[in-house]
């Protein structure tokens, strides 16, 4: 195995023209791990070459002299070469330079075993400063030798490029394996996906925590998830980087370092956005909704277009909402005070000898307006942040229920069956329909006198007729009124439509 050589070039005292010759040199002794240039690159002998020295793969240095008449390039140089011995496994040295001054340097370097090459020019300097070195070469014969190899080579150009477009022809003959596709996520199941994400967001939390910091770092990270599972290896995912592999989960937000920090960080993603779709996405009427359902409407909405299905899918999956319960392994989202209500229901008598009597239909009707309700409130707003689009709201309607349809209860247009439920108002502006819920003050202000504390409760039957008999409430009939009461929510009251009643908190 070759040695890996740590070249450093004092440009003072070198030729730009020198500096491939250097190169080609050092080449036929080891591997060379980095070439760096010192000099006064601010200055206008060097400042014309920064490109040249750079095209190269070298590294210029700036050493601009912090006062005037000291060799800053010297010093500077001196630190870099003991920091390269100390704190790498780099043994071999080359300096280039024809200053005497580097001699304490060599020598401390050969007391350490470090090999040290050293160039210079043969007119400026000594056979006692070329003999401290392992070996030494001049500038005058390195240029001479290439030039040399030059002009062999030159003759050989035409017979080598013909053997070459035979060779190349011969491999045309044979088509090139088709290259191995990088790893996808969505070619493991399921079960797989969410094991490694649980992996990633473990370490994650881990790590945050050890770090008292919401930005991780990206090798931190890795290390965590080698600790929390010995088999883990990124390698195990074909053409894969860890960065590249969290980025296909959606889920993670990545972000690199400050200048000069090239160093990526790691966060999950904020869930609010999601976390406040859910009660217009999961009804209600639908208690029960699947990933991929709830995943095509996210997609849909202009805030959520940069995500894949499976991502938002992946993110659903990650949420925690205390009125939901998420079902990894069934992929469903579930209301939890929809199943409490639901036992309520399938237990409810239809008459109850005490005070309450339920109409036949009212839980049917009470379902379809709760349908209607929450598709109004989902419904994108108009400025006054009241009034939805009735197109809209139809289209929301026929999410929850496919074979809805306003002709089998009887009406021509959606407008008109909202309207028969006297919960909602209807507009009409610039050939568009608008429905808005309405203000449930007016009724919530007149129960004080119906709802006494010493009977916090009322049925909705009994309230409804109350306030047909008041003035201001003619126009409603008790039907409506009665679905009016089903929808009052107030820090006083609240209603309980599955029991047809009205409650003092």
């Amino acid at each position: 195995m070759k040695q890996r050589i740590a070249i450093f070039i004092d440009i003072e005292n070198v030729g730009i023209n020198c500096l491939s010759h250097i190169q080609n040199q050092m080449a036929k002794s080891g591997q060379i791990a980095c070439c760096t240039v010192y000099g006064n690159w601010r200055s206008e002998q060097l400042k014309n070459h920064y490109d040249t020295v750079t095209a190269l793969g070298m590294i210029p240095k700036d050493t601009h002299p912090v006062l005037s008449g000291k060799n800053t390039a010297d010093m500077v140089l001196c630190i870099d070469v003991m920091q390269m011995v100390c704190e790498t496994n780099i043994q071999s040295i080359c300096i280039v330079s024809s200053d005497s001054d580097f001699i304490p340097l060599v020598r401390v370097l050969r007391q350490r075993n470090v090999t040290v090459y050293g160039i210079g020019d043969r007119n400026k300097i000594s056979d006692k400063v070329s003999q401290s070195y392992n070996e030494f070469f001049y500038l005058q014969d390195l240029t001479q030798q290439n030039t040399q190899s030059e002009a062999q080579i030159a003759p050989s150009i035409a017979t080598d490029l013909v053997q070459t477009v035979s060779s190349v022809a011969q491999k045309e003959e044979t088509p090139p394996p088709e290259p191995v596709p990088a790893f996808d996520l969505q070619s493991i199941s399921w079960q797989e996906q969410q094991k490694l994400l649980n992996l990633l967001r473990r370490s994650l939390s881990l790590c945050q925590q050890k770090g008292k910091s919401e930005w991780v770092y990206l090798g931190d990270l890795s290390a965590e998830m080698k600790h929390q599972m010995p088999s883990f290896s990124i390698a195990n995912y074909e053409r894969m980087t860890l960065k590249k592999l969290t980025e296909q989960f959606g889920i993670f937000d990545i972000c690199f370092g400050s200048i000069g920090n090239c160093k990526a960080y790691i966060k999950e993603i904020d869930y609010t956005p999601y976390l406040k779709r859910l009660p217009s996405l999961v009804l209600e009427c639908t208690p029960v909704r699947h990933f991929e359902q709830v995943a095509q409407q996210l997609s849909e909405l202009s805030a959520f277009k940069n995500k894949t299905i499976p991502q938002l899918k992946l993110i659903l999956s990650c949420l925690e909402h205390p009125d939901f319960e998420i079902s990894i392994n069934e992929q469903t989202i579930r209301r939890k005070t929809l199943l409490k209500r639901d036992l309520t229901l399938n237990n409810v008598p239809k008459t109850d000898e005490n005070k309450v009597t339920i109409p036949q239909d009212w839980l049917k009707k009470w379902q379809l307006l709760g349908i209607i309700i929450q598709a109004v409130r989902a419904s994108k707003k108009d400025k006054s942040g009241r009034k939805a689009n009735i197109g809209a709201v139809g289209s929301l309607i026929k999410q929850q229920l496919p074979t809805f349809s306003v002709k089998q209860y009887g009406y021509k247009t959606l407008s008109a069956l909202l309207e028969s439920f006297g919960n909602f108002e209807t507009s009409k502006m610039n050939s568009t329909v608008y429905v808005e819920e309405i203000d449930y003050s007016p009724y919530v202000s007149r129960l004080g006198g119906l709802i006494p504390k010493s009977e916090p409760e009322q049925s909705i039957a009994y309230l409804a007729e109350k306030l047909s008999k008041m003035k201001k409430f003619k126009s409603k009939s008790q039907a409506e009124l009665q679905l009016i009461l089903a929808c009052i929510d107030d820090k006083t009251f609240k209603s309980e439509p599955e029991k047809f009643v009205v409650k003092r908190r």
